[in-house]
């Protein structure tokens, strides 16, 4: 493991490509459901993504979506393969919870596949609940979101054995 002092945090991409390049990794990824341009660009104008640089090499990014009212989406989330294991996917998860946190009254979600980021969430307070248990807001949320391509991208990356959890922290638990 290496310091993660060496990560520097920005709100913009130093590059376009570093997006992209990202982005590419992403798509062969079978934890992550899809990050779009398109996706990045709004939450760029939304001012809800942080980058984390090793030098002009992007390691790694965070994001957040306002749900409704006071529940917020923690996520996405994605580290470079090259900088997995090294704790920087803690630092993302820990700056951007953190960052929410100081906005008053945030009630988080975060939805994985990931067995070590599941393992993560419950470390930090989170609660695993079933998708018919999660507050109203957020499943209206999630229903919205639910297009033929995010489907059809889902169903692709399903296997079987790894099955999608739901957590929540609301502002009482921890």
């Amino acid at each position: 493991m290496y310091p993660l002092e060496r990560f520097e945090i920005t709100q913009q991409p130093k590059r376009q490509v570093d997006i992209l390049m990202l982005l590419d990794e992403v798509k062969r990824s079978p934890f992550i459901g899809e990050i779009s341009p398109d996706e990045i660009t709004r939450l760029l104008r939304e001012d809800a993504v942080l980058f984390f640089y090793e030098g002009d090499i992007l390691a790694g990014l965070a994001g957040w979506n306002t749900i409704h009212g006071t529940w917020v989406e923690a996520g996405p989330f994605y580290t470079a393969e090259a900088y997995r294991g090294q704790g920087l996917g803690s630092l993302m998860f820990d700056t951007t919870v953190e960052r929410l946190q100081r906005q008053a009254g945030h009630k988080l979600y975060a939805v994985t596949k990931n067995p070590m980021v599941k393992l993560m969430f419950l470390k930090r307070g989170f609660h695993q609940v079933r998708i018919w248990a999660l507050p109203r807001a957020v499943q209206v949320y999630l229903l919205k979101k639910l297009t033929p391509r995010r489907l059809l991208r889902h169903v692709r990356k399903l296997r079987f054995g790894d099955s999608v959890s739901h957590f929540i922290k609301d502002g009482s638990s921890g």
